[in-house]
C-alpha cells in the first residue's frame, strides 16, 4: 500500500494539555501490546515504514507519553518530492448520532525532527513539510463507505521538538453510521526530513471535558476568578478542602 490517499484538508481541533476522560473504544491505544509473530502491534493494521519504539524494541529513542512503547512513523524519501503515507488503522463499532472524541499525543525529537506542513512549498513543488494525523472516519457498516470524518493535527505550526503534544476534535457521528476506523497517519511531503512518535491515541463516546488551565482552577473553565474561590470556600465547608 504506498499512499492513504489523504488530502491536507484538516478540520479545527485543539491542543490541549491533557485528554479527556472515558472510556476508550479502541483495542491497545497505547501500543503497548505486540502482536503474534511480525506483527508490531495488536490490534492495529499498518502500512508502510510503522514500527514500536520501546526498551524491548530495535529502536528506545524517546520516552513513551503512555506506558513503554509508542508507534515510530517515517517517510520515504522517493527523491521525486512526491507524498508518500505511513501509519496503522483500527476499526471500533460506534452508534449513529452520538458524539465523540477523537484524541491523541505526537512528538519529533529534536536529533530528527519534522518540518511543520506548509500548504506552499518555498521551491514551487506542492505541498511541503510533514502531516502528523489522527482520524476517524465514520461508515455505514464494517468496511463500508465513509459518511463522515473528522481529524486532528499533532504537530501544528508553532509545535517544538522533544514535547508530547495533545491534540483533541468532536464529532458526532452521522445518522446510519456502525462503524468508525481509526487511523494514525503519518504524511510526508516533498523529501521532508524527520520522524514522528505517536502515543496514547483514544476514541470516545461524549465530548471533550473543560481542562484546568491551573490547579487553581476548581471549576475547570478555563479562567481563574471568583467562582473559583466560590468552589474552594464550598467544598472547605463541605468537609472537603
Amino acid at each position: 500500500m504506498r499512499g492513504f490517499n489523504r488530502t491536507a484538508a484538516l478540520l479545527a481541533a485543539s491542543v490541549l494539555a491533557a485528554p479527556a476522560m472515558g472510556q476508550n473504544l479502541l483495542t491497545n491505544g497505547s501500543f503497548e501490546t505486540a502482536g503474534p509473530g511480525f506483527i508490531p502491534f495488536d490490534a492495529w493494521e499498518g502500512f508502510n515504514n510503522f514500527f514500536p519504539d520501546g526498551p524491548l524494541d530495535a529502536s528506545n529513542e524517546i520516552t513513551a507519553q503512555d506506558g513503554v512503547r509508542s508507534l515510530k512513523c517515517f517517510g520515504f524519501f522517493p527523491g521525486d518530492g512526491s507524498q508518500n503515507d505511513h501509519g496503522v488503522f483500527q476499526e471500533v463499532e460506534v452508534t449513529g448520532g452520538t458524539e465523540y472524541t477523537l484524541s491523541g499525543y505526537g512528538q519529533t525529537p529534536s536529533f530528527d525532527a519534522i518540518e511543520t506542513f506548509d500548504p506552499n512549498d518555498p521551491d514551487g513543488n506542492g505541498f511541503w513539510g510533514n502531516l502528523p494525523l489522527v482520524i476517524v472516519d465514520f461508515k455505514d457498516g464494517p468496511g463500508g463507505t465513509v459518511i463522515g470524518s473528522a481529524e486532528v493535527n499533532l504537530y501544528p505550526s508553532g509545535s517544538t521538538p522533544d514535547t508530547w503534544i495533545f491534540g483533541e476534535t468532536a464529532a458526532v457521528a452521522p445518522a446510519g453510521a456502525t462503524h468508525a476506523q481509526v487511523t494514525v497517519l503519518f504524511i510526508q511531503f516533498t523529501d521532508s526530513p524527520g520522524s514522528f512518535f505517536f502515543d496514547n491515541i483514544s476514541l470516545e463516546a461524549g465530548e471533550p471535558q473543560p481542562m484546568q488551565c491551573n490547579p487553581a482552577d476548581l471549576d475547570g473553565n478555563g479562567l481563574l476568578n471568583l467562582d473559583d474561590i466560590d468552589a474552594f470556600v464550598a467544598a472547605f465547608l463541605a468537609g472537603c478542602p
